[in-house]
Formats: C-alpha cells, sequence, structure tokens
C-alpha cells in the first residue's frame, strides 16, 4: 500500500509539474532572462511567440522589458489602469515583438508576415487600397510591395498555410494566397503568375482569391459571401401572395363555420328555455284552473 501511494505521489507531482511549466511558458516577468532563440511565429497559427509575458518582449541583452510600443488600442495582459505603451504615430509602425515604433518599409525592404501596416503606401494608395491590402501596400515574401500590377503583368504570389483544428480534434490545413495584383477585379494565377480577371460566381476555383467574391465552395465554385442580400424573384412573390391569401380565406372559412355552428347551438338553447318556460306556465295555469274547479264543486 505504501509504495502504491509513493508511486502516485511521484506520478502527480510530475504532472503538477509539467503543469507549471507550461503556465510558466510564455510568462516571464520583466527583468528575467529569456530566451531570443523562442522568438517567432506559432508554425499551426503563425502567431508571434516569446518567452516573456504579454506586457514584455525579449530584448537583445536576453532578458524581458517592458513593451515599448501596442498595435491594438486595448492590448492584452494588461489589467485596469496599468500604464500602457503607446501608440506609434503616422508614418511609424509598431513590429510583432512590439520594442518599439519603427519608420515605415519602403518598396522591396523586409517586412513581417501578414504585416502590410508596415510599408509605406505608394503615393496613388487611395486608388489601390482594398480590403487585400493597407493603403495599397502589401507584404509579400516577406518584402514591401504595391498591389498595382495591371491584367497580363507579373505577379508575385505568395502561399501560407495555417493549421487548425475540428470539435473533433482533427487537424486541417487552411491555405491562404495573397498578391500584388489591382483588386477587386484581379488575381494572381498560380499557373502562369500573372494577374487575371477575378471569376464570377458559379466558375470553377481552386481557391478563394480567384473569386470576385473571394469565396469559393466545398463544391469548388465561386460563390457569393455570406452577407450577399438574397434576390426574391417575382414569381417568388406571386406565390407568396397567393399562398397567404389562401390561409387567410381558408382562416376565415373556418371561424364562419364555428361561429354559424356556436349561433345554432346558442339558438336552440333559447328555445328549449322558452319551450320549458311555457310548459311551466302551462302547468302552472292548469293547476291553477283545477284548484278553481274543486273550490266550485264544493261550494
Amino acid at each position: 500500500m505504501r509504495h502504491r501511494f509513493h508511486s502516485f505521489s511521484l506520478l502527480l507531482s510530475v504532472v503538477l509539474f509539467l503543469l507549471l511549466q507550461a503556465t510558466l511558458a510564455g510568462h516571464i516577468p520583466t527583468g528575467e532572462r529569456c530566451d531570443l532563440s523562442k522568438n517567432g511565429l506559432d508554425h499551426a497559427t503563425h502567431k508571434f511567440l516569446s518567452d516573456c509575458n504579454p506586457r514584455a518582449y525579449c530584448a537583445r541583452n536576453g532578458t524581458c522589458a517592458n513593451k515599448g510600443c501596442r498595435r491594438d488600442e486595448y492590448p492584452f495582459g494588461y489589467e485596469k489602469g496599468q500604464d500602457l505603451p503607446p501608440m506609434c504615430h503616422h508614418g511609424e509602425y509598431c513590429p510583432d515583438e512590439e520594442d518599439a515604433c519603427r519608420p515605415l518599409v519602403t518598396l522591396g525592404g523586409a517586412c513581417q508576415l501578414n504585416r502590410d501596416d508596415e510599408c509605406k503606401p505608394p503615393h496613388n494608395f487611395a486608388v489601390l487600397a482594398s480590403p487585400q491590402n493597407f493603403n495599397g501596400s502589401i507584404c509579400l515574401a516577406s518584402r514591401c510591395h504595391h498591389a498595382n500590377v495591371t491584367l497580363g503583368g507579373a505577379c508575385v504570389l505568395d502561399n501560407t498555410v495555417y493549421f487548425g483544428r475540428t470539435v473533433a480534434g482533427q487537424e486541417f490545413a487552411n491555405l491562404v494566397s495573397r498578391d500584388n495584383c489591382m483588386t477587386p477585379g484581379l488575381y494572381c494565377d498560380p499557373s502562369t503568375l500573372l494577374c487575371s480577371h477575378s471569376k464570377q460566381v458559379g466558375a470553377v476555383c481552386g481557391q478563394d482569391q480567384e473569386c470576385a467574391s473571394y469565396n469559393c465552395n466545398t463544391d469548388s465554385r465561386c460563390d457569393y459571401t455570406p452577407d450577399t442580400p438574397t434576390k426574391v424573384t417575382f414569381f417568388v412573390y406571386f406565390i407568396t401572395g397567393l399562398a397567404v391569401l389562401g390561409i387567410i380565406a381558408i382562416i376565415c372559412a373556418l371561424l364562419f363555420r364555428v361561429h354559424k355552428r356556436h349561433r345554432r347551438e346558442r339558438q336552440r338553447e333559447i328555445e328549449e328555455y322558452y319551450r320549458q318556460q311555457t310548459h311551466y306556465r302551462n302547468s302552472i295555469i292548469d293547476l291553477y284552473s283545477q284548484a278553481r274547479d274543486q273550490k266550485g264543486a264544493w261550494q
């Protein structure tokens, strides 16, 4: 019994130690030692990870330091009342490490994954800007580009694979492709690496960016976006109107029959009531007549 208890205690200690290590991972406080080699992106979600807690970054001297900038208005990891690092000014960006604000990267310069906001926008950004880029700039293959390639021009295609898990725990892959073709209306054809016209709803597709709606369904067809309003034809309106009128007519007919039945029953009750009252009246009259006749006979 003592041996079993000792084994159980040892197993419990190991489990608690592993849980403690998992809890402390990425939560090293400011001023403590950290490992710069662990700075990087998660292989599945491509989220930036480090040894330090959410309020610090791993500096070049190998210690966790307070963040010098923030990317979000309400950053994660800060409690109410704590001082927040500043937001970067116009013409600057805050990198994934959030160590300090830096000047925007010029065309062809190095940028971080999906950080289009790190790239300096072109002079005609108002024409090139779309939901697929940031003010006409886009980060592809870790380099800043402008989304200005026209139809038939050579384009840069950047493919990134994200991994996730279903409710059942099965892992699945999601391929996201981005390019520097002018959007909306164009996409980079992976077979030719040339900008081509986006495909319309119903066309055969392989990825979302091939469709003008950016929605390639499970049947490999371009489909409407989930927020697209449904267009109802006149035939549907006509059939719906007939159905509504038919239902109203049926309800009115049923109510009329019910009312007629209730009225007939009420009439029968009234007739029965008056018949009983007449019977009672006649019985009283007969009784009175018999009493009068008997009184006359006695006299």
